[in-house]
């Protein structure tokens, strides 16, 4: 099937769906039946790639030759995929004097070629990831014109958090665009990604340093590599970005974006969401030691929350993220009214250096056993939430709207013993897994 303007994909869409796997065919059978039959070494189904016994061709000094699937389709693909480049452009270039309609073809366009060069058809015959990127990287240089810089550095936590999954960027681990992009190789008997990089060259004897990434650590470290990539883009266009206004509008809508992904990363279920969560955290901590000068404080700021850092209940060293789920612990069992008390008082309640201050106190719905209960359970998370801290602060209000007394949770604790069983149990549940989500 020919590639038109009106479907710059076409050859992909028919040749994925009825002709690669044909090909595929093809090539194992001229391989290992009709070129070497009986001299085969070894067949690569993951790779697609046969390693024969050198009995044909001299001109190789070498006892094996190794022949990939790629290789015998790279010249149709490489052919393909330049039509296909000058389609696209063509699409652009009569589109390009209307922002709108830039953006919906870009958008058009990433559809086709996610439906094209689907998650299946890149999972079984990995060496075409890279087609793909070309093609997507083109897409994005016509129209990053109208699209936030910012979103697209973060593209790669975006993906993941909401178009795929985290446990998609997992099962990426064998062909993974990024580790290849970066010189790591596969190999398939270890089931790990090499590279080796000379680091010394003395003329006599060179040193090279290798660094091997496993299953077990894959994830952390393809992260590391994606934010290594994020700083390199940011700090590019931050560089080449001349007015200080324009700096900030960009820092700003950065920081935007990253709160987004740690509010979605609140949502997702899954056993590695505190290392993605922590490697957010991680871009926050390095754009603002490097950009201060530029953004002194933004909001997103408050998820880098210290034990150093001076407050009055002595907070232990919890992510921003606790205060959120502990707010929502809160509303979902009653004990405060979301409407009356917003996220951020409550939070500020917690972790404010002189909570005696703040104008926006916290009022308790619960009667005070509930309250007492739910407070005397907060103890763990942090080194100074005694009963007369709690008083002290002047912050918390019972559902009479009077300053709550170290003797009110005293005597609530000792009276109500039976009388709570219900709300306690409920209580219990929620903090424990608090314990175990951010306390080690």
């Amino acid at each position: 099937m020919k590639s038109t303007e009106e479907h710059p994909f076409a050859f992909f869409d028919g040749y994925f769906k009825n002709e690669i796997n044909k090909d595929l065919k093809e090539f194992y059978i001229r391989i290992t039946e009709e070129l070497y039959y009986n001299n085969v070494d070894e067949i690569d189904k993951t790779n697609h790639t046969i390693k024969v016994h050198n009995t044909l061709n001299d001109e190789i000094n070498s006892k094996h030759i190794t022949y990939s699937f790629h290789g015998s389709i790279k010249s149709k693909l490489n052919k393909e995929t330049e039509q296909t480049k000058k389609l696209i452009e063509l699409g652009f270039q009569k589109r390009f004097s209307d922002i709108k309609k830039v953006n919906a073809y870009a958008d058009f366009l990433r559809i086709k070629i996610s439906n094209s060069f689907n998650q299946n058809i890149c999972k079984e015959f990995i060496f075409l990831t890279p087609y793909y990127e070309q093609l997507n990287s083109l897409i994005n240089q016509y129209s990053k014109t109208t699209t936030n810089p910012s979103s697209v550095v973060l593209s790669f936590y975006f993906d993941m958090l909401y178009n795929n999954s985290i446990e998609d960027v997992k099962a990426s681990f064998i062909g993974n665009s990024t580790l290849q992009k970066n010189g790591y190789s596969y190999l398939q008997n270890q089931d790990y990604h090499i590279k080796e990089e000379m680091v010394v060259d003395n003329g006599t004897m060179p040193v090279f340093v290798t660094d091997i990434i496993s299953r077990k650590d894959f994830l952390e470290r393809l992260l590391n590599i994606e934010n290594t990539s994020i700083y390199r883009a940011i700090e590019n266009e931050i560089s080449l970005t001349e007015k200080k206004q324009d700096k900030t509008i960009y820092l700003q809508k950065t920081y935007e974006d990253i709160q987004t992904l740690l509010k979605r990363v609140l949502k997702i279920k899954n056993d590695d969401v505190r290392l993605i969560e922590d490697k957010l955290i991680g871009i926050v901590n390095n754009l603002k030691d490097r950009y201060s000068s530029v953004i002194k404080y933004h909001d997103v700021y408050k998820y880098l929350i210290k034990e150093s850092d001076i407050t009055f209940f002595k907070n232990k060293d919890l992510k921003y993220s606790f205060y959120e789920n502990l707010y929502d612990l809160a509303c979902k069992l009653y004990i405060i009214d979301d409407i009356e008390i917003e996220e951020q008082d409550f939070i500020t309640a917690l972790i404010s250096p002189k909570p005696q201050i703040l104008e926006n106190k916290i009022r308790f719905s619960k009667n005070n056993y509930v309250v007492a209960y739910f407070l005397e359970s907060l103890k763990p998370f942090f080194n100074g939430f005694t009963h007369t801290a709690i008083e002290k602060s002047g912050v918390f209000l019972n559902k009479q709207n009077k300053p709550i007394k170290s003797t009110d949770i005293y005597a609530s604790l000792s009276r109500g013993k039976n009388k709570i069983e219900n709300e306690k149990s409920k209580i219990d549940t929620h903090i424990i897994e608090l314990k175990n989500k951010y306390l080690k």
